[in-house]
């Protein structure tokens, strides 16, 4: 992230919640696209793009509500499940092409990076 892409907290708080809803609305979005991506092929690389570009204004938004937390856990189990659901389908194919091994490697950080964006939920 560079020192241009973060905001000050006087903008956050004039945006507050509704930003954060609208971000993860769209990163639900995306995550649903991957999910009904078939797993015989890897998700195009515009929605890894487009997921980046989510997550680095979210994490601007930080820090999140409990519940907004929680939220954002969930979608990062999400995408999980889809990357070891293209990792076992390519196990079972004896020949995964190197673009589809960056793409599964992108969703792997980008799920990481969401845990990171949500840090700890308490309760």
């Amino acid at each position: 992230m560079r020192i241009a892409e973060i905001s000050s907290p006087e903008i956050r708080a004039l945006h507050g919640d509704r930003d954060d809803r609208h971000l993860l609305s769209q990163i639900e979005a995306i995550v649903k696209q991957i999910e009904n991506h078939s797993t015989n092929k890897p998700p195009p690389e515009s929605l890894t793009v487009n997921l980046r570009q989510c997550l680095t204004q979210l994490s601007q938004l930080a820090p999140f509500s409990n519940s907004l937390k929680l939220q954002i856990w969930k979608l990062s189990y999400r995408l999980w499940n889809v990357c070891v659901d293209i990792s076992n389908t390519a196990s079972i194919r004896s020949s995964s092409s190197t673009v589809a091994g960056e793409n599964q490697a992108e969703l792997r950080h980008l799920t990481a990076d969401l845990l990171s964006i949500a840090s700890d939920v308490t309760g």
